[in-house]
């Protein structure tokens, strides 16, 4: 990987005057300026794949401009294309529709819903949480389900059951305290 001074040296790219020698200004092109690219494209969201075609389709491109040996400000240029490309796949992937493998498509569409032994569990453990909440005192599940169910804040609590902020801490404590050491104890069993 060339050094940080290498890739800001404008001068270390000796730009060829020969129309034959746009293939060799355009391999030193990628080699000084590649890996930052690279990094830039992905300091803007795309993926470290993405950016790998992004640079690729860059240097394509830019096979076909004619005035390459010609850019003042070759980073600048460059990055100005890489934001570009970002922005026309975006608005291409917003527009177009999913891709859908050939061989996928074949296959049987599975349900969504999950599997009965799956449902199962996820309702014997809805009913076993409910009843451990039902064994807790009325303030600390009331106090409980406020904070969890209905996101209130500690301060949002208080407010409403008219008690101070550090009660209703404590009772969130005792709370989370005992519904762990019943979780505990059941996967114990």
């Amino acid at each position: 990987m060339p050094s940080a001074d290498l890739l800001l040296n404008q001068a270390a790219l000796t730009k060829p005057t020969q129309s034959g020698g746009n293939k060799q200004y355009l391999e030193r092109l990628y080699q000084c300026h590649a890996p930052a690219l690279l990094r830039y494209a992905c300091s803007k969201g795309a993926s470290q794949h993405d950016a790998e075609e992004l640079v690729q389709e860059l240097f394509i491109r830019l096979s076909h401009y004619e005035n390459a040996q010609q850019l003042h400000n070759e980073m600048a240029f460059l990055r100005t294309v890489v934001v570009n490309l970002l922005r026309d796949r975006h608005r291409r992937n917003q527009h177009a529709p999913q891709w859908v493998e050939y061989d996928e498509s074949n296959h049987e569409h599975h349900s969504q819903a999950p599997e009965p032994e799956a449902q199962l569990s996820q309702q014997q453990a809805v009913a076993q949480a409910e009843a451990d909440l039902a064994q807790l005192p009325a303030l600390t599940r009331r106090i409980f389900l406020l904070n969890r169910i209905q996101s209130l804040s500690y301060e949002d609590i208080a407010t409403q059951l008219n008690i101070g902020v550090m009660v209703v801490r404590r009772h969130l404590r005792d709370a989370l305290m005992y519904l762990t050491q019943r979780r505990m104890q059941r996967e114990q069993q």
